[in-house]
C-alpha cells in the first residue's frame, strides 16, 4: 500500500476556513467559549503572580519572624480562592461552549446531508452503497467538526503565549528572546506533524466508509 503524501498548504487554508465557518455559524457560543478560554489563560498567569506575592510577602516574613499574621493568611487564602474560582468559571465556559458548538454543528450538517440525499434521484442512490452514505452522513460529519472541541482551548493558548511573551520582555528581555524562538519552533513542528497526519486520517475515513458499506451489504444478505 502506498504511503499518503503530506497535504499541501491549501488544505491547511481550507481547514482554517472550516473553523471560520464554524465561528460564523455559532458566533455567540464561540464567543462564550473563547472568553472562557481567555479567562482561563489570564487566571493561569495571575495564579503565578498570586503565589509569588504570597510567598514573598507572607510565607517568607512569617518564617523569618517566627509568627504569621492572621489577617495576611486570610487575605492570601481569599486571593487564592478567588483566582481558583475564576479559573473554574473559565474552564466551564470554555468546555461547555466548545461542546455545544461542536454538537450543534454536527447535528445541523447531518440534517443537511440527509436532506441532500433525499433530493438526489434513485439512480444515484443505486450507484452508492448504503453503508458509504451512512458513513458520509455520520462519521465524515463528526470528523469535519471534531476540531471544534479543542478550538477554543487553542484560542486561550494563543492569548496565554502572547501575554506571557509580553510579560517576559518586561521582566527579562534575554529570556523573552529565547521564548520568541522556542514558541514559533513548536508551532512549526505542530504544522509539520499535522500535514503528515492529515492524509493518514483522510485515508482512515475512506476505509471506514468502505467497511461500513461492506457491513451494511452483509447485513442485507
Amino acid at each position: 500500500m502506498t504511503v499518503p503524501q503530506p497535504v499541501p498548504a491549501r488544505v491547511i487554508r481550507r481547514g482554517l476556513g472550516v473553523l471560520w465557518e464554524a465561528v460564523k455559524q455559532e458566533p455567540r457560543i464561540f464567543a462564550i467559549s473563547a472568553v472562557g478560554s481567555a479567562l482561563f489563560a489570564f487566571t493561569t498567569i495571575g495564579q503565578a503572580y498570586v503565589f509569588g506575592a504570597i510567598t514573598e510577602q507572607v510565607i517568607v516574613p512569617s518564617i523569618e519572624e517566627g509568627d504569621a499574621s492572621t489577617t495576611a493568611l486570610a487575605v492570601s487564602f481569599l486571593a487564592v480562592m478567588l483566582v481558583a474560582a475564576l479559573k473554574v468559571v473559565g474552564i466551564i465556559a470554555r468546555r461547555l461552549g466548545a461542546g455545544i458548538m461542536q454538537y450543534r454543528l454536527q447535528a445541523s450538517y447531518r440534517r443537511r446531508v440527509t436532506r441532500r440525499y433525499l433530493e438526489l434521484p434513485l439512480s444515484w442512490h443505486q450507484e452508492h452503497p448504503t453503508g458509504e452514505l451512512l458513513s458520509n452522513a455520520n462519521s465524515d460529519v463528526e470528523a469535519t467538526w471534531y476540531p471544534i472541541a479543542p478550538f477554543p482551548f487553542a484560542v486561550g493558548v494563543v492569548v496565554m503565549l502572547v501575554t506571557t511573551l509580553g510579560l517576559l520582555f518586561v521582566t527579562d528581555p534575554v529570556l523573552a528572546l529565547v521564548g520568541s524562538v522556542v514558541f514559533p519552533s513548536i508551532a512549526w513542528l505542530t504544522v509539520v506533524y499535522s500535514r503528515r497526519m492529515s492524509p493518514l486520517m483522510t485515508r482512515a475515513q475512506h476505509l471506514r466508509g468502505e467497511v461500513s458499506g461492506i457491513a451494511h451489504e452483509s447485513f442485507d444478505g
